[in-house]
């Protein structure tokens, strides 16, 4: 596809000039994109040799070692990608999101809510809000931020999964039940989703 494209023209930018950054760069975005993750950090790891301020190195660097479940090395790549440039919505998000899920909750909902300021639409920034609270205990709070980003993208099953996993995680079980209810109406076909609400029905005589 396209992506396999863009791979294989990144490829030859860099065997003609091997210092060539946009293209590392890019080339590094493309790998993440269809999976190549390890090979991306490669990439990435070596664009920021030749320029260690580049925000978007750092940020797509982030995201890679996220993917891998590397969230502690991460996150100081997302610090460092807004140290370089503040403004960067997709950063305050990736680092707020990984400051919540590590333990770091009120640091975390600082960037999320920056990076919502940035850009008001931003529906993972609302998802990603809407689970911090979550943990925070703010349930009004969290459930009013799902809505919105679905508001901004209805019909997400995902969205749903995500949010019932995190009911569940801050034990609302029943509420979890009811989303996980709705992604099995939008997807009758999914393994996944018929998994999700079998064992939370299984665990549920152990609540």
């Amino acid at each position: 596809g396209r992506m396999t494209e863009a791979i294989r023209e990144d490829e030859a930018a860099l065997h003609l000039r091997l210092n060539y950054l946009t293209a590392r760069n890019n080339l590094g975005t493309a790998l993440i994109a269809v999976g190549r993750v390890p090979e991306a950090i490669q990439q990435l790891q070596e664009s920021l040799r030749q320029e260690p301020d580049n925000a978007q190195a750092h940020l797509n660097l982030g995201v890679a070692l996220d993917i891998l479940k590397r969230t502690p090395e991460a996150i100081p790549h997302y610090e460092e990608a807004l140290r370089h440039d503040s403004n960067l919505a997709q950063a305050h998000n990736n680092l707020g999101d990984a400051l919540s899920r590590t333990g770091r909750n009120t640091a975390g909902m600082v960037h999320l809510k920056e990076a919502l300021r940035l850009k008001p639409d931003y529906v993972d920034a609302h998802y990603n809000l809407a689970a911090a609270l979550a943990r925070a205990g703010r349930m009004d709070e969290a459930q009013a931020q799902f809505a919105t980003g679905l508001l901004l993208k209805p019909d997400e099953a995902e969205a749903h999964t995500n949010w019932g996993n995190v009911l569940l995680a801050t034990g609302h079980p029943a509420e979890a039940m009811a989303e996980f209810e709705t992604v099995l109406r939008m997807q009758p076909n999914s393994a996944a989703s018929h998994y999700n609400y079998g064992s939370i029905l299984a665990s549920a005589g152990r609540l």
